[in-house]
């Protein structure tokens, strides 16, 4: 199945199934909860990264960027998540909680510059939070530095720029409040 992962520690849960081509090289631990599943085509790179019970996770998924070597390069996802074919920039902490959904395709970015910050442009480090029971649509960007309130629905192609209240539907570019829930 070309499956490989290199963590400080491994810890994998009871009735965990995988995909193929898994390839996961850590500098800290590696987790993944009970009953989990990681699909076909994988690849993780970052300091320490923990899924948590029943996650699902179809197939696709890139964790890491250029920042993977930094100590604060790290993924928690929690209970009873999907994921698809996602993108997750882990150059400072990512942190989504339990029954979060990332539709195909969401990009989490956690560091970003446009121009050299040699030359003394702006660059932006933050990490991002996603809480409990939010939901973010199709080919959602969500850029560094935000968190996403509990049970919050962001609809699809949105980019996320700012924090986003709980219980609440948001959408476009940039995202903006639709109606409370």
């Amino acid at each position: 199945k070309k499956i490989s992962i290199r963590a400080r520690n491994i810890v994998i849960g009871k009735g965990v199934t995988f995909g193929d081509s898994i390839d996961i090289k850590l500098n800290g631990d590696f987790k993944l909860g009970d009953r989990s599943h990681l699909g076909n085509d994988v690849q993780i790179v970052g300091n320490n990264v923990s899924f948590g019970t029943d996650l699902f996770h179809s197939e696709g998924l890139r964790v890491g960027g250029s920042g993977h070597q930094y100590p604060t390069a790290n993924l928690k996802i929690g209970d009873r998540c999907t994921i698809h074919n996602n993108v997750i920039n882990i150059f400072k902490d990512v942190i989504l909680g339990n029954d979060v959904g990332l539709s195909p395709e969401v990009t989490i970015l956690t560091h970003g510059y446009w121009l050299s910050v040699l030359k003394g442009y702006p660059a932006r480090f933050a990490g991002v939070t996603i809480k409990d029971g939010a939901i973010i649509g199709y080919r959602t960007l969500v850029m560094m530095g935000v968190t996403i309130g509990e049970r919050a629905v962001i609809g699809g192609q949105s980019v996320v720029t700012k924090d986003v209240q709980a219980d609440c539907i948001c959408a476009g570019n940039p995202a903006k409040l639709i109606r409370k829930i």
